[in-house]
């Protein structure tokens, strides 16, 4: 199994230019604590830069804002033989400022350049990068002979600088901060609030509404049915009015039948009540006439009287031939 190096170990690789530019008193233990460089990648900046060359005011920037990722790479550089890897573990005290260490965890033998470290700031404040200042811790392990893998092949180019692609990715990056996820988690929240709110009030309006519309159906029902029971009342009215107009009609035919025969026997009856009332007045007045003519001295009057009265007497008697064609 591969060793796990210590101190002195470690302190040899650092004479041995395996660890360039490292630090004595950054070896403890059974480890090597790399330190933060002056190369920065940062979104804001777009590009790398060197935080030696910043201004005071640009350097009132160098902090990793909540939420954000910016990468470093390390201060010191690595020329790793074939029989030696490492396994890179990330610093306690980082996790407690609220910082997470993102990247590969282990390097590999013949890696040469250093170290690229993405730092992600998953708390609420922002986190000071201070160059010089320990960022993540290194075991060393050096493989046996038998272990050593003589088919990797030996890089032919260090890792310097930052890899293009990532510049272009940081281009492109925009930070989102926990405030701001906080803030629109809590805007979720009020949407779905309101929304759950609605949802309750669109419930309780439907359940208003199908109460509405049962008690519209009843009323509805009840029209149809007195409309019916109307319908069934003036079916029967008719029927009774239809039977009393029969009744009527039958009784009115009775009773015109009756008085038309009164009517008839009534008028023959003065008819001939008539005809005899002018029967005496004219016996009377013939007799009238008679008497007048015997009497000398009123010869000239009774003449007169004769013609009057015969002229009533002819207009009496084409009345009584009339009333007699009447019979």
């Amino acid at each position: 199994m591969p060793h796990l190096l210590p101190k002195d170990d470690i302190l040899k690789l650092i004479e041995n230019q395996v660890i360039q530019g490292g630090k004595r008193e950054n070896a403890e233990g059974i480890k090597y604590d790399f330190t933060l460089g002056s190369r920065i990648l940062k979104s804001k900046f777009k590009v790398p830069i060197d935080a030696t060359k910043l201004s005071e005011i640009e350097k009132a920037d160098l902090f990793v804002q909540p939420g954000e990722v910016v990468f470093v790479l390390s201060e010191e550089r690595l020329a790793l033989p074939k029989d030696i890897y490492i396994v890179l573990v990330p610093k306690r005290k980082l996790s407690h400022d609220g910082v997470m260490i993102m990247g590969g965890l282990s390097v590999d033998p013949y890696y040469q350049g250093r170290l690229l470290i993405g730092i992600y700031n998953f708390a609420s404040s922002p986190f000071h990068l201070i160059p010089g200042k320990k960022i993540v811790g290194a075991h060393f392990y050096q493989l046996r002979d038998d272990e050593i893998n003589n088919a990797i092949v030996k890089p032919g180019n260090s890792i310097d600088d930052f890899p293009e692609e990532l510049i272009r990715l940081m281009e492109k990056y925009t930070p989102i901060s926990t405030q701001g996820l906080l803030d629109k988690v809590t805007n979720i929240d009020n949407k779905l609030e309101d929304f759950k709110r609605k949802f309750d009030d669109r419930d309780t309006w439907f359940d208003k509404f199908q109460t509405k519309l049962d008690m519209q159906e009843r009323n509805v029902e009840n029209l149809i049915s007195g409309l019916n029971k109307e319908r069934d009342n003036r079916i029967e009215a008719e029927k009774e009015l239809g039977s009393e107009v029969k009744i009527f009609r039958a009784e009115l035919k009775d009773y015109s039948r009756i008085n038309y025969n009164k009517f008839v026997w009534a008028s023959i009856v003065g008819a001939i009540v008539l005809s005899f009332v002018i029967w005496a007045i004219q016996t009377w007045i013939i007799n009238k006439n008679d008497r007048n003519m015997q009497s000398p001295q009123n010869t000239k009057q009774s003449t007169i009287t004769v013609n009057i009265d015969s002229s009533y007497l002819n207009s009496q008697q084409r009345r009584h031939d009339s009333i007699n064609k009447v019979k």
